[in-house]
Formats: C-alpha cells, sequence, structure tokens
C-alpha cells in the first residue's frame, strides 16, 4: 500500500510541476482551442476482460464510434493533447495517439513483459510509465518508444520488491 500512495504521490508531481511543452502541438497542455478532439469527445476504453474496444463518444450526440479493438486489460490516459492507450496485465505495452487521428497510433512500445504498466504523462518529450510490477518509473522516448531511464522507486518498495 505504502508504494502505491508513493507511486501516487510520484505521478502527480510530475503532472504538475517541471514539464513544460511548445505550444500548438504535441505535449501543449493547453486544450482549450474550439477544434480541440476534447472539446467534443471523450475518449474511452471498454473490456469484458477477453477482449476490449477503444471508442469515442460525442458529448453533444452521445454518438459512440468504435475505433479498434485493444487488449483486454486496458485504460486510456490523455495528457498534453495525446491519448495513451495503456495495456495492462499481460500486454505491457502504451500505445500513443494523436488526435483527431485513433484510427492508427502514432507509436507503440512495450513497458517490459511483465511490467503491469499502471499510468502514463508526457514530460519533454518522454513518456514516464509506472509499472505495477517493479521497483521503478520507467521513461520512454515519445518518438521511438526506445526505453531511455528510469527512477528508482525501490525505497518504497513492498516486502514483495514492487
Amino acid at each position: 500500500m505504502r508504494a502505491r500512495a508513493a507511486l501516487s504521490i510520484l505521478i502527480a508531481l510530475l503532472t504538475t510541476t517541471g514539464c513544460t511543452t511548445t505550444a500548438d502541438g504535441p505535449g501543449d497542455d493547453d486544450d482549450s482551442s474550439a477544434d480541440s478532439p476534447f472539446q467534443t469527445h471523450a475518449v474511452v476504453t471498454t473490456t469484458d476482460f477477453s477482449v476490449g474496444a477503444l471508442v469515442t463518444v460525442d458529448l453533444d450526440t452521445h454518438e459512440v464510434q468504435e475505433v479498434t479493438a485493444i487488449s483486454s486489460d486496458p485504460v486510456v490516459r490523455v495528457d498534453a493533447g495525446l491519448v495513451f492507450q495503456i495495456n495492462r496485465w499481460m500486454f505491457d505495452s502504451v500505445r500513443v495517439y494523436e488526435p483527431p487521428n485513433l484510427q492508427q497510433p502514432m507509436i507503440e512500445f512495450s513497458t517490459e513483459a511483465g511490467s503491469n504498466p499502471h499510468d502514463a504523462v508526457l514530460c519533454d518529450g518522454a513518456v514516464f510509465v509506472s509499472r505495477y510490477d517493479t521497483d521503478s518509473l520507467g521513461i520512454y522516448d515519445l518518438n521511438t518508444g526506445i526505453a531511455v531511464g528510469e527512477i528508482d522507486l525501490s525505497p518504497w518498495a513492498d516486502e514483495d520488491g514492487s
């Protein structure tokens, strides 16, 4: 429990401090423009724990549009104008979409077999990914998906090392 609380605090800190971006592009935290898809649509994942779907919901008409089939344990996160589809248990990957194109990810990368990713945020061109079954926070290059570093969380790990 202590490790999860520390991880939540770390993710909150990453999302609120130190991350500056350029305007009008990926990483732009200001989604207030009239043509922003985040003003008119919600991006949602669904699952029956056998198969999942990435869908959009028009907030005015409530029309649901299926985008693509996805893993059986997904979560979606929107940060800095990008959509992160996090494939958790047994899929261990992150897909990054740049709206309005949600038909094909701009990149997909592995977070390591068995890592069970939990959340993702964008900071200075890198994707920081919390992973349930590791004692570190993974850092991945947004353009290549290559792991470029880690933040050691082992001082806050529980008895099982996670």
